[in-house]
């Protein structure tokens, strides 16, 4: 696995342990540490597997699966962010490097993490068979490694599954459903745009065992599945539903759509705005018929559950 030690993977290592797996973590640098096996110290981001040769995986026995979650994602209003040449390196070339080189070590399955943000937001359910449209450059790094791997993978003996999940909420995570748990937080009124459509999100849990659901499948050749909660929900309902488990008003503002899109626009943030007030609504039904995977029945009533179980631990 890379990127064992990120948001996803720090959920995902104790399960597919307790699940009977055996967990090897590849990182960087000569002192990988117990249960993980060395890369080279060139690589310079955390998934460019660029110089990555399968003889630094050599002594190690083949493997029945790699998972790939690193990933080169930096926080949006951050220069890195729209550097598509270090993105595109890390993310679609380093991608690519990383299937080459288990592929020739045996390896019988690459299960490569992507995004859904691989489409735009549409009025309507977003399947695997909508159009890739990404919107930012993180994004379009993202389905160029998709069309990468997809492409080797015809004239390789490898199993690809590509994931797409919704944006992860979850303990430890960042990231929309971040922002908005602040934006909760705090103890202001709050001006929204007046209508919000509603979006899909996946906790990191569902993820986890999506991930687990798909390894446990057994196939040939190469899948694309959506991963998300079963039902959407508006950013507007989620912090108002936040604030009012914590006893205040939900205080919304509901302000002329036209009014903020203007603003937006001035402040250099139009496709934000644009991506924000637009539907997100991802059919994952193809991953439940594959798989038999469950997802989260309610975006809301999780969220609230591991706060609750989030404050509990604190006050341990």
């Amino acid at each position: 696995m890379t990127g064992a030690s990120g948001f996803v993977g720090r959920h995902l290592v104790p399960r597919l342990v307790s699940s009977g797996h055996d967990v090897t973590k590849l990182k960087r640098g000569t002192d990988a540490g117990q249960g993980a096996e060395a890369s080279p110290e060139v690589i310079t981001g955390p998934s460019d597997f660029a110089a990555l040769r399968p003889d630094h995986i050599a002594d190690h026995p083949p493997f029945d699966a790699v998972i790939h979650l690193a990933a080169l994602n930096p926080d949006r209003g951050r220069g890195e962010a729209s550097n598509d040449h270090a993105l595109i390196r890390a993310n679609r070339d380093g991608s690519l490097a990383l299937f080459r080189a288990v592929e020739a070590h045996g390896a019988r399955h690459f299960l490569f993490l992507s995004t859904a943000n691989v489409h735009a937001p549409s009025d309507r359910p977003i399947d695997e068979a909508s159009p890739i449209a990404p919107l930012d450059a993180y994004a379009r790094s993202k389905a160029m490694a998709e069309t990468a791997l997809l492409e080797a993978a015809k004239t390789s003996r490898i199993r690809l599954t590509i994931l797409r999940p919704a944006p992860v909420y979850g303990e430890g995570g960042r990231g929309m459903i971040s922002l908005l748990k602040r934006l909760a937080a705090s103890a202001w009124p709050l001006p929204l745009p007046a209508t919000l459509g509603e979006r899909s999100f996946v906790s990191v849990e569902a993820l986890s065992s999506a991930i687990i659901a798909c390894l446990d499948r057994d196939g040939m050749g190469a899948e694309t599945y959506l991963v998300a909660d079963a039902e959407p929900v508006t950013p507007a309902a989620l912090i108002a539903r936040l604030r009012t488990t914590r006893g205040r008003a939900p205080g919304l503002i509901p302000l002329p759509n036209a009014i903020l899109r203007t603003a937006a626009g001035i402040a250099g943030k139009g496709p934000a705005f644009q991506r924000l007030i637009e539907g997100f609504h991802i059919d994952a039904r193809k991953l439940r018929h594959a798989t038999g995977w469950s997802p989260e029945p309610n975006t809301l009533a999780a969220l609230l559950r591991q706060s609750a179980d989030t404050g509990r631990t604190r006050q341990r």
